[in-house]
């Protein structure tokens, strides 16, 4: 089983997902969050999101703070716009595959 790790990791991996989120960022932000001036949350309950972001990024995101101007939500499936978030807890309610990063 072993002799196919490597292999089943690049087929089902989200590093390309992560990677690519992380290239989006301007050399700016990526930079104000590497030094902690900047933070990117992710609700405690997105456990994928929590893992992919900790293996597969050197950026370190916040987990439930309220006080980043960035969070890590989920879009609805099958859809082109960001989940609608719950006013009070701001999560997202519709729960989905894809990740977006949203500015607050």
């Amino acid at each position: 089983m072993t002799l196919f790790l490597p292999w089943l990791d690049a087929v089902k991996s989200h590093a390309p997902v992560v990677l690519q989120m992380e290239a989006a960022l301007s050399p700016e932000l990526k930079q104000r969050l590497s030094d902690d001036l900047e933070c990117i949350s992710i609700a405690a309950e997105d456990r994928r999101a929590r893992i992919a972001w900790a293996q597969y990024s050197d950026l370190k995101p916040h987990i439930d703070d309220a006080a980043c101007r960035y969070r890590l939500v989920q879009q609805p499936k099958n859809t082109g716009r960001a989940a609608r978030l719950d006013e009070k807890s701001g999560r997202a309610r519709d729960r989905g595959t894809k990740w977006k990063a949203s500015h607050f």
